[in-house]
């Protein structure tokens, strides 16, 4: 399986986000109620649709994502683009001549005391499929280590 940020992960946990994006201040280490109550939304919420979480993150680890492969790279773009805003994060593709695309997204939530930003990036470099123990771009999950 090809190494992604956190960043893309998260986005098949946006809408418990916006739950926890509300919590307010608290010192270093501290623990409220509102905080434990934003946990266990984000908590549930990834409970109740782990299938559909998985297999949305495994739609997108199957799209090769080699920087000179332009096509995949544009079908990346259209895939986050897509699952961003059926997330209902306001999305915006920026392009550079001769460089990928970059896919900025805005999720705006009332009463949120903190922003996130999230940086990622869906450009990598070419793979050696000599080292991988399965194909890349085909998700392998796996139940333990592998040697």
């Amino acid at each position: 399986m090809r190494r992604v940020s956190l960043a893309v992960a998260l986005l098949f946990l946006v809408p418990s986000l916006a739950l926890a994006a509300k919590v307010t201040k608290r010192a270093p280490g501290a623990k409220t109620a509102e905080t434990d109550r934003a946990l266990a939304a984000v908590r549930a919420y990834r409970e109740a649709n782990s299938a559909q979480i998985l297999q949305g993150f495994s739609e997108l680890l199957a799209i090769p994502n080699v920087a000179g492969d332009t096509a995949n790279i544009a079908r990346n773009v259209a895939y986050l683009k897509d699952a961003f805003s059926r997330r209902g994060v306001k999305t915006e593709v920026w392009e550079i001549p001769g460089a990928s695309p970059v896919l900025y997204g805005r999720l705006d939530v009332p009463g949120a005391k903190r922003t996130l930003g999230i940086y990622a990036h869906y450009d990598g470099q070419p793979v050696d499929s000599e080292k991988w123990t399965a194909p890349p771009f085909s998700p392998t999950l796996l139940s333990a280590a592998s040697e």
